[in-house]
């Protein structure tokens, strides 16, 4: 079993890493020689980590669950390789990484709170990122049935007006 691993994760790497790790024959060492390579601790690759982190910016109108997602990889890499951040630095990390169209929620989450945390970030954004997919219409199923709701018995001007499923069926009844 283990000399099938060893083999499927040869199989899979990339041809200019292989011979990095050709002659390993066990999983763990196998494991310890990629983690030595990649997951090296050293400050070249701190850095290299860091500079994605701090230069991570959402394009406008990309989607705020990838970018969340992306964002906490970063932060995962940089934990993996003992660089520590302070809840409040993750947090306005990730809101300085935000494109211009969410400056009005980041003002009010400036001038709400005087520390925060990277969870309260997360929940507030994608709150607000959930609200505005509903009232834009981008909501799907369930935009469409609130405003239906929301205009039943009502015309465009506001005027209330019978459902003819009413009338029908009251048709011929005295």
């Amino acid at each position: 079993m283990e000399s099938q691993c060893v083999s499927i994760i040869q199989h899979y790497s990339v041809e200019n890493i292989i011979n990095n790790f050709m002659d390993e024959d066990s999983v763990p060492a196998l494991w310890e020689k990629l983690e030595k390579l990649y997951m090296a601790k050293g400050l070249t690759n701190k850095l290299y980590m860091t500079k994605q982190l701090y230069t991570l910016k959402m394009e406008e109108g990309g989607n705020l669950m990838d970018h969340i997602n992306v964002f906490s990889g970063c932060i995962d890499q940089l934990r993996k390789v003992d660089v520590k951040l302070e809840e409040e630095d993750k947090a306005l990390l990730l809101l300085t990484s935000l494109p211009d169209s969410y400056e009005n929620l980041v003002t009010t989450l400036f001038s709400s709170k005087d520390t925060m945390s990277l969870e309260q970030v997360q929940v507030s954004l994608v709150s607000h990122d959930t609200q505005k997919k509903i009232f834009s219409g981008d909501g799907g199923h369930e935009s469409t049935l609130a405003v239906e709701e929301g205009n039943r018995g009502r015309t465009f001007d506001g005027r209330f007006e019978r459902d003819s499923r009413f009338i029908s069926s009251s048709k011929g009844r005295v």
